[in-house]
Formats: C-alpha cells, structure tokens, sequence
C-alpha cells in the first residue's frame, strides 16, 4: 500500500477572483523539477492526474492540510479541478466562514501566494542511480494554499513531504538517510562496487527489453 505524500508550490500560484469570490491557480506544474527532496529530484509527466479527475476522485481544498479547515469539495462542487497543457488547475467556491473568508483576504493580499497538493503514487519511474523520480499516475486527495511552502535546497522535512512515513518506493530508490528530522546524503560508496551495481542494472534493463 502506498502512503500518502505531499508537494509544495512556492511563488504565485493561488489567486483571489474578486468578481466571483473564488480561489484558483495551480496546485502541480507538469515538467517541472522539484527541488532536492532529499537525495533525488521529481518531476511529473503531463497527465498524471488524469484517471483522478475522469473518476471524480473527492478532493477536498484545505488551507494548510487541515482537514478543520475546508474551503470546497469536489462532491459538493465546490471545487473543481482540470489539468491543462501547464499542469493542474483549480477553482475554489471560497465559504462564508471566518477561516474562508481570512484565506481569501490573505490571499488577495499577497500574504499567502503558495499552494500544495496530497497524492498518492500509483505509478512512477526512475532512472538507475534513483537521483530522478517521474509522477506518472496519481491519486488526489487534496489541494489548497498553504502559508510555507515546505521545499528546502538542501534538506527535507520528511514529516512534511511524507505525513505517513517515508513511502517504501521512495525509500528503496532514494541514496540518503534520516538524521535529526531531515535527509543528508550517506557518505562516499566503494566505486568499483557501484560502477558493478550500474553495468548490473544496465544489463538487466536490456535482458527485459
């Protein structure tokens, strides 16, 4: 069973429609990489998100994650979701309720200009030294401005990209360790040992093929 995961947007990607009192931007931009998220680099391949919205996955838009703070539904259509040539879009109907209405000025505002999405990995691929990783089809949980973005250049909050734990497909391809809440690169490997490793893989990709 794979577990849940989240991915952060920095820079304006959530804005505030004034006329139609809604929120919309982009929760996920296709082919484009993330930063280091820990030893390896992701993109995800136009289309990922199809099978999610063709089934009418119900998604919910949360400010932070929190589940208490609910700004629209797909079930309820007050949310609705598309993926375009760029990545995937959403438009939010903003509630009445004081947390509705606070996002919304905040948002307006320019105070929160990030936004960020929940999945889960149905299918993926990475290159042979697991520095690459590809988002190929995924499930949707969850869309939504968030105050931080939680991407870091060097280091990962893995309690926050990984809210269920380090996902096993992450951890059998990912070339780091856990140390004090983040990922530090292990140390130096034995060359030869890994070239052996590398031509292995190579030779196993082409019998496959």
């Amino acid at each position: 069973m794979r577990e849940r995961e989240r991915r952060f947007l920095s820079g304006v990607q959530v804005r505030a429609n004034s006329k139609a009192g809604k929120l919309e931007g982009y929760a996920a931009v296709f082919n484009s990489p993330s930063e280091d998220l820990g030893g390896f680099v992701e993109t995800i391949r136009p289309g990922a998100f199809g099978r999610a919205i063709n089934n009418r996955q119900d998604v919910c838009c949360l400010f932070n994650h929190d589940i208490s703070a609910i700004l629209g539904r797909t079930a309820s259509g007050t949310l609705r979701l598309a993926q375009d040539s760029l990545g995937l879009h959403f438009e939010c109907d903003v509630p009445a309720s004081p947390i509705g209405q606070n996002v919304y000025v905040a948002v307006e505002r320019g105070d929160i200009g990030g936004c960020s999405f929940s999945f889960q990995a149905l299918a993926d691929d990475w290159n042979l030294d697991g520095t690459q990783r590809e988002l190929i089809d995924l499930n949707l949980f969850d869309v939504g401005p968030v105050t931080q973005p939680a991407y870091l250049a060097t280091t990962v909050d893995a309690r926050t990209l990984w809210p269920q734990g380090v996902p096993a497909e992450v951890r059998s391809h990912r070339t780091s360790e856990r140390i004090a809440g983040g990922y530090v690169m292990r140390g130096p490997v034995d060359a030869a040992l890994e070239t052996e490793r590398r031509r292995a893989r190579v030779r196993l990709a082409a019998i496959e093929l």
